[in-house]
């Protein structure tokens, strides 16, 4: 069996300005990525209910990562449960000049009214960063959790820093 690049067909638009195909790309050229037709809603809901806010308030953001297959998923070291599995997450970057992860976080925390589970500010060993934004996973019972986290390589997840005069 030869190896293949295996990714959506068209391009299939989620919303104004994300598609298909930027949600699901790796460079895991050899991994068979393709989200089914269930997930590809779940996409197409995060693209319109996250993803599109954040660029209105932002500007251009690229996405470093969307849905995974499991075997993508392991093969990068994510989470078992990780909230890409199922098309409920993306990591993204901001492309306009002096936006920061922190400040889109405590936007969407404090101002958005967004309903969203995790907002979580990343970074890779060579001091990377992306916000990580999930929709609440089908397998949460309740309310969505609108966690606030940090992760960073040296300490692991730690909380964001609530509102300045908060207790």
């Amino acid at each position: 069996m030869s190896a293949r690049l295996v990714m959506p067909a068209k391009l299939v638009r989620l919303s104004p300005h994300f598609t298909l195909l930027e949600l699901c790309h790796t460079n895991h050229r050899f991994i068979d990525n393709t989200p089914s037709p269930e997930q590809v809603e779940r996409l197409r809901a995060l693209a319109v209910q996250l993803l599109e806010p954040l660029r209105q308030r932002f500007g251009p953001l690229y996405a470093s990562s969307g849905f995974r297959a499991r075997k993508l998923n392991t093969a990068i070291g994510g989470a078992k449960r990780s909230a890409h599995l199922d098309g409920h997450a993306g990591d993204m970057i901001p492309l306009r000049a002096g936006v920061t992860i922190a400040e889109m976080i405590r936007w969407l925390r404090d101002e958005s009214g967004l309903v969203w589970d995790q907002a979580i500010d990343e970074c890779n060993a060579k001091h990377e960063s992306w916000l990580h934004i999930a929709l609440p996973p089908v397998w949460l019972r309740g309310p969505a959790r609108q966690q606030c986290k940090v992760w960073r390589p040296e300490t692991g997840y730690t909380n964001f820093p609530p509102l300045r005069g908060a207790a």
